[in-house]
């Protein structure tokens, strides 16, 4: 054992099995780790340490009973990348195990429970450091009773131990709260997503109000009525008989302003009284929304772009031959000038309110990617409202959570590597590209999936391109299809050709224990770093998804290695807490520095093991001289990104590590230093 410590350094323990004296058995430990250390007190009953932990200044926190302190040691040491491992004989005789726990007092349990987070904040979720600061500050915003002893509580666990106090209250004190957005029953991520968050937000607490543009129809009943109703505690505000369905882009001059939804929307703002107004979809309703809250309450407006609406009266920043906008000018790039001349004028309103609604009326804009924040930035002129907060869907709690989800990771990726396509099936989301890939490839030696509702007309269209009937077609699906999806499939493709700004499926296939191939547009690069949770791919060239297909197909080790170390990066809990303190301090005027509440994953992604290196997308990288400037300073580059390219300049976006702690003004001083010489 003593030789087991001194050949490796990053071992800083070992712990051993025991022999029960009075029983005369061997007790043997269960194997620890640092994973199940972060969730509970998983230390073994006797174990030594490397001498050389205490050397270099690691200690027991003297604030802490010996039990919680030697919990807090060994995190602090799995941070450092020191762990444990197992010695398998037994080293000692012992008469009688006791227990340093307070095992009879919940609240003594829950308050050194809480201080070990705050002591290792970065291991633990937004929620439970939440959690833990509340619960030493008296708050008593959870129900601690209900956590079990030394059981740091999880995501979804706090989710259920919240104490809902204005039940208790005789005073309804509770945040008020009103949604703007499309639809509520309906399907798409820019619906089901904040309609989970809305109803999640009720269940903290808030009195939370929906406006939204109804799907229904109901002859008997005049254009533009207005339906009350309730679910899942949040009052619905449901404007039906509209004359536009989903999208109006023929009629910017009613897009702009349509007197009717104008006067719907001041009937719920007198009859909510909101404290602050989320908007996550205008289209279906009137671009003038957002002014007349701010004019009549003078309350914070947060704006979540689902799509392009403000730029695109079609969405999404494509025509309908699928080329691309080469920027955010509408009338140098849309198809709509053209075809309605006669509404230029009608056009230009409304891509003059847009650029207002968008600069002056929003408070905080959260842009779902760094993608998405570039290009209304570009639309708007700057960015001083302008932060990335990035979305998880609800079922993606569920899936990593999911215990036969645990079991599926530990399946061997077979030879024959099958890969599937999950959500709806559109031209924009580029799924004509997977049946263009599939016809390099024999159905002996892969297997193509698609998952999800797919129209009569793009059907046929799929139909054409898959000569050699590759592609299986599945129905639409449900969360318990996702368990099963997962058995039935090894790798993910995400392969949107337009600038997709954050696709909701990536997290949801990566708690679905598969790696991403994803094209390289749009938010797509935010969630998917290659050789940690799958690849990018171009997302206009059949070779690079061709390339990246092959690679998987003929490696399975590969995406086996990935499936292993796949491992959870954001939860939905963690956004709706992000939000709420967003909320609260907009409500509260306490915000300062709008970039002080961006929420970003990508580096979480960036710092975690490549399992491997290749890539599938054509590199951009920095002119010679700055790259050398950045290796001499020891700044380790992780992303880059080439914003604009001309005769006269080129402007990249990078993002580094820094080795150690620098002012802003330091660091530009040091780089220009390292330049000169």
């Amino acid at each position: 054992m003593i030789e087991l410590l001194k050949e490796r350094e990053q071992i800083g323990y070992v712990y051993f099995d025991y022999i029960q004296e009075q029983e005369q058995r061997v007790v043997r430990n269960l194997d620890s780790s640092f994973e199940k250390l972060k969730k509970f007190n998983f230390i073994p009953h006797y174990l030594s340490f490397n001498r050389s932990i205490f050397l270099k200044g690691n200690h027991f926190d003297e604030s802490l009973p010996f039990a919680y302190s030697f919990w807090d040691l060994l995190l602090t040491l799995g941070e450092k990348g020191i762990f444990g491992t197992r010695y398998s004989e037994p080293l000692l005789k012992v008469k009688r195990i006791g227990s340093n726990f307070d095992t009879k007092n919940a609240l003594l349990d829950a308050n050194y429970k809480a201080k070990i987070v705050l002591n290792h904040k970065d291991l633990f979720t937004p929620m439970q450091f939440n959690w833990a600061k509340s619960t030493l500050e008296g708050e008593n915003m959870y129900d601690n009773s209900k956590i079990p002893i030394g059981i740091i509580p999880s995501n979804s666990l706090l989710t259920k131990v919240i104490v809902n106090k204005y039940k208790e209250d005789k005073v309804d004190t509770r945040k008020k709260i009103l949604f703007v957005m499309y639809g509520w029953n309906e399907t798409g991520g820019g619906t089901i997503f904040p309609k989970n968050v809305a109803i999640e937000l009720a269940k903290r607490g808030w009195d939370v109000s929906v406006f939204y543009a109804s799907l229904k129809y109901d002859p008997a009943m005049p254009l533009y009525s207005m339906e009350r109703s309730q679910e899942g505690g949040v009052k619905l505000y449901g404007l039906y008989n509209r004359p536009a369905a989903f999208i109006d882009p023929e009629n910017p001059s009613r897009e702009t302003s349509d007197p009717m939804v104008e006067q719907r929307f001041k009937e719920v703002l007198d009859e909510v009284e909101p404290e602050i107004i989320h908007i996550h979809n205008l289209h279906g309703l009137s671009l003038s929304l957002p002014k007349i809250a701010k004019e009549k309450f003078k309350v914070p407006i947060v704006y979540t772009p689902h799509n392009y609406f403000l730029i695109d009266p079609k969405l999404y920043m494509i025509n309908s031959d699928l080329t691309l906008w080469k920027d955010t000018d509408f009338f140098a790039n849309s198809e709509l000038v053209k075809q309605f001349p006669e509404k230029r004028k009608d056009y230009e309103r409304r891509q003059e309110l847009a650029k207002q609604t968008l600069q002056d009326y929003f408070d905080l804009v959260l842009a779902v990617s760094r993608r998405q924040k570039e290009i209304l930035k570009e639309f708007a002129g700057n960015d001083k409202n302008i932060i990335v907060v990035h979305q998880a869907n609800k079922i993606v709690d569920k899936l990593w959570e999911d215990d036969r989800l645990r079991f599926e990771v530990q399946r061997k990726v077979p030879k024959k590597v099958r890969f599937g396509y999950i959500g709806g099936v559109f031209p924009t989301k580029g799924v004509h590209n997977i049946a263009k890939a599939a016809q390099y490839f024999l159905l002996s030696d892969i297997e193509f999936h698609i998952f999800g509702f797919v129209g009569q007309k793009y059907a046929e269209q799929l139909n054409s391109i898959d000569r050699k009937k590759m592609l299986q077609y599945h129905n639409e699906y449900s969360y318990e299809n996702l368990i099963s999806i997962a058995s039935e499939i090894d790798v993910g493709i995400v392969p949107s050709i337009y600038e997709d700004p954050a696709p909701l499926v990536l997290l949801e296939m990566n708690a679905m224990r598969l790696p991403v191939l994803g094209s390289k547009i749009g938010g797509i690069p935010d969630f998917v770093v290659d050789g940690v949770n799958g690849f990018l791919f171009e997302y206009d060239d059949i070779d690079s998804l061709v390339s990246a297909i092959q690679f998987c197909s003929l490696n399975p080790d590969v995406v086996d290695s990935i499936r292993q170390q796949l491992e959870p990066v954001h939860y939905f809990v963690d956004y709706v807490s992000h939000v709420e303190k967003i909320y609260l301090d907009l409500i509260e005027k306490k915000v300062r520095n709008p970039k002080d509440y961006e929420l970003i994953i990508t580096t979480k992604l960036l710092r975690k093991r490549k399992v491997s290196d290749i890539t599938f997308t054509r590199r951009v990288e920095l002119p010679e001289e700055f790259q050398a400037n950045f290796a001499n300073l020891g700044y380790e580059l992780l992303d880059l990104r080439k914003l604009e390219e001309n005769d006269d300049y080129s402007v990249y976006q990078a993002e580094f590590m820094v080795p150690k702690s620098i002012t802003l003004e330091k660091f530009f001083e040091e780089i220009g230093t390292e330049a000169k010489k």
